[in-house]
């Protein structure tokens, strides 16, 4: 079975609510939304959403994320349109711009609950972020503050508001911690459970390839391969059962330079080695470290194409049991049922087209997979092959096992952002925003590209 290895690259949780604006001033910034309510009063000023604008900038030219080309650094990225919410075309600048925006609303409501349910911040945690700041001014400002502010400029923040934007972000965690425990220790199982079956597919494939490896091959154009023993994977892996050793002149055997007996394939005159295929081939690398692949030849796929019917076909009428063994008889690549042994869990809720070009087919299998039957097969075609694919039911707790620690490290907290979602929507008539300060914040394009605060 193909290794697929999920990185978690989700947007900003966007908030859906109604607001009201007023006007409203504070010592950290402009107020860009006030939440006043049992006598407690909050805000966000347009300067942290100006920040956090620059920080979503940052994070996508970081992970080199790109559209027709275009990087996070240019207008052509922000300006290209896509249906974010599945039916209304928008540019990427609206979108994020939105999406901070309701990060910011996100941030209110927790400087609220902050107050309301009595929670403060430890002696430790305050002295941890008098200490980072000082180290900001040492590092990044060279030991002056006002050098430091004016590095900050270009993110719409000076010393004062970035520590209170610090303060905010470990004040929305306290409050999470308070609501849901840490690593949502304080949420159900069955509401995990639920939020995993609304939010994972799980399925099992076939995989054949259409872009083989590459592999280190000897002067006659042979894959080596190598013994896969710890503190012998330099030494090759000859075939001493089917293969012949070359006697010398003087009684001994042919060596290599570790060493070890050569064994030939028989009748070749002693001009082809004798691999033992139960050994592992090495990798040919590109220059960035990937692993190298080559194209099929015509030939080669018309054959995969006639091979990918064929198995397609026999599993129409298959058992579980039959496609599973059929998996580890007719997947191309690494197959290691052990390690994967409850399948592959993916997200419902993530483009992964986001994560780059290799990763985008992953969104093909989710869409086959939502309108699949628990045991239905289908064939997708992706730029690396064919995958035909079985949907099984998600397991019980599947997100708390260690086999499948791959496909959940964002599960817990995916889950307490979408309950802190909820339970900010229970404060929509509660918050203000001043839609003129709105209007007159920098764009996502003009923002400088934050990569560090």
């Amino acid at each position: 079975m193909k290794h697929i290895f999920l990185r978690s690259a989700a947007l900003v949780i966007a908030l859906v609510l109604c607001l009201a604006a007023i006007p409203a001033c504070s010592n950290l910034g402009e107020d860009l939304m006030v939440l006043e309510k049992d006598g407690i009063s909050v805000s966000i000023s347009v300067n942290q959403y100006e920040l956090l604008l620059a920080r979503a900038k940052g994070k996508l030219c970081a992970a080199g994320v790109t559209q027709n080309g275009a990087t996070a650094a240019t207008d052509a990225f922000w300006d290209y349109k896509d249906k974010f919410d599945g039916t209304t075309f928008e540019t990427y600048a609206e979108f994020y711009e939105r999406s901070v925006l309701n990060t910011c609303k996100m941030h209110l409501v927790a400087k609220y609950l902050f107050e309301k349910e009595g929670l403060s911040l430890t002696e430790e945690q305050e002295e941890t972020l008098d200490s980072m700041m000082e180290e900001l001014v040492k590092t990044d400002g060279g030991g002056s503050k006002t050098k430091l502010n004016a590095v900050l400029a270009d993110y719409g923040v000076n010393y004062d508001i970035l520590r209170d934007f610090y303060e905010t972000e470990l004040k929305v965690q306290a409050v999470k911690d308070h609501l849901y425990g840490e690593n949502a220790s304080l949420v159900g199982n069955n509401i995990k459970h639920e939020y995993m079956n609304s939010h994972y597919v799980r399925f099992r494939q076939i995989f054949l390839n259409s872009k083989p490896y590459v592999y280190e091959t000897d002067d006659a154009g042979e894959v080596i391969y190598y013994q896969t023993e710890s503190g012998k994977t330099n030494r090759i892996c000859y075939n001493t059962e089917n293969g012949v050793a070359k006697q010398l002149e003087d009684g001994s055997f042919q060596k290599d330079e570790n060493g070890d007996t050569v064994y030939y394939v028989k009748n070749t005159d002693y001009t082809m080695i004798a691999y033992d295929t139960s050994g592992a081939p090495r990798h040919v690398l590109n220059s960035d470290g990937s692993y190298k692949t080559r194209e099929l030849t015509q030939s080669e796929a018309e054959e995969l194409d006639e091979r990918a019917k064929t198995i397609f076909e026999k599993i129409q009428t298959s058992s579980t049991a039959d496609f599973e063994s059929m998996l580890v008889a007719e997947s191309d690549g690494d197959t290691d049922i052990s390690q994967y042994n409850e399948g592959v869990y993916l997200r419902t809720d993530l483009d992964y087209s986001l994560m780059g070009e290799d990763s985008a087919y992953l969104s093909d299998i989710v869409s086959a997979l939502q309108e699949m039957e628990v045991g239905e097969v289908r064939k997708i075609l992706s730029p690396s092959g064919y995958h035909i694919i079985r949907k099984y039911a998600n397991v019980e707790s599947a997100y708390s096992k260690a086999e499948n620690e791959d496909y959940f490290t964002t599960f817990n907290d995916n889950l307490i952002n979408t309950l802190f979602l909820e339970e900010c929507q229970k404060h929509t008539d509660d918050i203000q925003v001043d839609q003129d300060i709105v209007a007159e914040a920098p764009s996502i394009k003009r923002v400088g590209i934050n990569y560090y605060y």
